[in-house]
Order: structure tokens, then sequence, then C-alpha cells
């Protein structure tokens, strides 16, 4: 999977081109694995839950991951599952790096 970003500096109006990159894949078959949309789909969402259930996120109702509350703990167990992006910038301070996913 890849995402292709065109960004832009609100000040500076510089712009420059960003990647972000997952490369794994589904187990076959006949070993009984997973595929790729379980392991980062479900995986996650299984992640959100056990949180929930474990109090270790506070806030309530329907959410988005976009606190670190909620995104920094799944993205740690995602990592630890080999499930992360290499990220990729053309601006000067950026630098490639694996990032998790």
């Amino acid at each position: 999977m890849r995402h292709e970003f065109r960004l832009e500096d609100n000040k500076t109006k510089e712009r420059w081109n960003h990647n972000s990159t997952m490369i794994v894949s589904g187990e076959s078959a006949d070993s009984g694995g997973i595929s790729v949309m379980s392991k980062s789909v479900g995986a996650t969402a299984a992640m959100g839950v056990r949180l929930v259930l474990e109090g270790k996120i506070s806030s309530r109702g329907v959410l988005s991951p976009t606190t670190p509350e909620i995104y920094t703990p799944i993205l740690q167990n995602l990592e630890k599952a080999g499930l992360m992006m290499i990220e990729e910038s053309e601006r000067p301070e950026a630098h490639s790096q694996k990032a998790r996913l």
C-alpha cells in the first residue's frame, strides 16, 4: 500500500512530496494464515477494543483514532506485529524513516 501526498507549508508556500509505503503479505491459506486485511484492519480494531476494555481509553462514545490516547498504544502494538509504514519525504529537514502504521 502506498500513499502519495503533495504538501504545502502554510507560511512559506513551499511544496514537497511525501510518501508512506507499507509492504506486508498475508499468510497462505494452507498454513491457516490470515489476510493482510485481517492483519491491518482487524488487528487494529481488536487493539482498540482491548484498550477500552482495559480502561486505558478514558473517552467515551464513537471515537476517531486521532488522539494520542488512542493511536499511540495501537501504533506501538502494530509495530510489534510487524505492521509499519516507511516514510519518505522530499523536504530537506525530513528524513526517510520507518514509522509505525
